[in-house]
């Protein structure tokens, strides 16, 4: 009987590596540009959270039938990569994966023993290196595969997450982490620099646990961060400073802590009713909650107190935008080309709202304008909507093609 269990076991194994093959040939990896960026990728993860203590071991990267993942050998650490059909996305994984191979020593340590924690931050770290690594444009597909997630995980249940039993051996799931796991911890990480700044955030890597590492930081910065991560009866004093409960409210408005968010604002709002600062968070948290015209009156009252300031500009044509006010948005746009005439992004959303508004002969010309100053700066949506007027907006020059 035994002879048969195992002839049996043997040849599920044999078809499972037949299969896999199969599926590995048709994805090649563009290994220079790859290993190129691991390498980039290694050495700011050694800056956020310092030199692992087996640096001297090499690392590979392999091709993964199933998912992306971080594995110690004999001979150094394989980095396998899913099959994508993005070298972006690629790149992406290896930031994440990168991150874990550079903490691989902590992982049964102090506050990495938590999964949700370990995860959080290597997707803060992946963020992280995009951003110095890739163009702005390329990590615009992180930041929206997570900051406008709608099934992203909240805290309460990212600390309940577990892996899957036999997840990453026998693959029988399709991921060890639920749906929603990873955007939830993007989110949680990118709340936690906006209160206490991407540096006291890697000392997260070293701490014995939340309580400890809450407890190590600047006093004024211990009721945010206790806040944020959902501590019971931490005994810590709320700020005074408006700068201060301003960032905690922008990282309330990240967690989708909303109600929350909406009584800290309304109490700054009541103390200090001309704070700028205080008028762009209500415009975005009305954004946020489709208070469109809301946001409109947060906006020009930003603009009332301080007049050419492109940043609020900006979130006012969102605004405008959701409300298909596209006159009022472009009066706005005509101001930002104005003041900032070598801005792309002005010229661009010009075209973008010409192309909204059938205005195909002049949303030309703006297009023309954004590939003299910079022929590589098109967003995704910019392409999509180039791509779909093609024919009415008669592009020739090879320029514009969307690739």
């Amino acid at each position: 009987m035994a002879n048969w269990v195992g002839k049996l076991i043997e040849a599920f194994r044999r078809w499972r590596r037949r299969r896999q093959e199969r599926r590995l040939h048709f994805w090649p990896i563009p290994e220079a540009e790859i290993y190129d960026f691991a390498d980039k990728a290694y050495d700011q993860c050694v800056k956020l959270v310092g030199v692992p203590a087996d640096a001297q071991l090499p690392y590979k990267i392999c091709r993964s039938a199933t998912w992306p993942y971080c594995a110690k050998g004999f001979r150094g650490y394989e980095i396998r990569l899913s099959s994508t059909s993005s070298t972006t996305r690629l790149k992406l994984v290896v930031a994440h994966e990168m991150y874990h191979r550079v903490t691989s020593v902590r992982t049964r340590q102090g506050v990495h023993r938590l999964y949700w924690v370990r995860e959080m931050m290597a997707e803060t770290a992946a963020l992280r290196v995009i951003r110095r690594e890739l163009s702005r444009h390329e990590s615009y597909e992180y930041e929206a595969r997570h900051f406008y997630n709608r099934s992203a995980l909240p805290l309460s249940e990212l600390k309940r997450c577990w892996p899957r039993p036999f997840a990453s051996r026998y693959g029988l799931w399709k991921h060890p982490y639920p749906k929603g796991f990873y955007s939830g911890v993007a989110r949680v990480g990118q709340a936690l620099i906006v209160s206490v700044g991407m540096k006291r955030l890697c000392s997260l890597a070293n701490a014995r646990s939340l309580a400890a590492w809450v407890g190590s930081l600047p006093p004024y910065l211990r009721y945010s961060a206790a806040d944020l991560l959902e501590l019971q009866n931490h005994g810590y004093e709320r700020p005074t400073s408006v700068g201060l409960l301003c960032r905690h409210a922008g990282a309330l408005i990240h967690l989708d802590r909303f109600d929350d968010a909406r009584i800290l604002l309304r109490e700054l709002h009541q103390m200090h009713p001309q704070n700028c600062r205080v008028l762009q968070l209500l415009m975005r948290f009305s954004i946020r909650n489709a208070a469109y015209q809301t946001a409109v009156d947060y906006g020009l009252d930003c603009l009332r107190a301080r007049p050419g300031e492109v940043r609020y500009m900006h979130n006012l044509i969102s605004a405008y935008g959701y409300l298909d006010d596209d006159l009022s948005a472009m009066k706005w746009l005509n101001e930002i080309v104005r003041l900032r005439p070598q801005d792309p992004w002005g010229h661009q959303y010009t075209g973008i709202l010409l192309i909204r508004m059938g205005r195909f002969t002049e949303a030309v010309e703006a297009l023309k304008i954004v590939v003299n100053l910079d022929d590589n700066y098109y967003t995704p949506h910019a392409k999509v909507l180039i791509k779909k007027h093609q024919q009415e907006l008669s592009v020739v020059n090879d320029s514009l093609s969307t690739g």
